[in-house]
């Protein structure tokens, strides 16, 4: 489940009182993978297999290590069921990589990190 925020704050639900949740599968999926970017190095231990290396290079001039992120990249977004693992493209931009995507229900996704 994923909470919906505004401008970085949780909504709450003016029905229930409780923090709102996010109901669009493409925007949920999105916020997903990038927390998935965003592993501290120690989640190693606690999630070994979905466990993200994107922190080690991100600040890197080094091309192997800008091409490692790539393929951690790709990895990531192949573990998630809803996306259409024929549609991942990764692409580098400088420091940054450009990940675009498209989830089995035809909705488009992308995001730079």
């Amino acid at each position: 489940m994923d909470l919906k925020t505004k401008d970085n704050d949780l909504l709450i639900d003016k029905s229930t009182l409780d923090l709102e949740s996010e109901n669009d599968l493409l925007t949920a999926i999105t916020h997903e993978i990038i927390e998935h970017f965003d592993m501290q190095p120690a989640d190693d231990i606690d999630f070994p297999e979905i466990y993200s290396n994107q922190r080690k290079g991100m600040n890197s001039d080094d091309s192997l290590d800008l091409l490692y992120r790539k393929q951690d990249a790709e990895r990531i977004l192949k573990t998630y069921s809803e996306i259409n693992p024929e549609s991942i493209d990764v692409k580098v931009n400088g420091k940054q990589l450009d990940v675009k995507f498209r989830l089995l229900s035809g909705a488009n996704g992308g995001f730079s990190v």
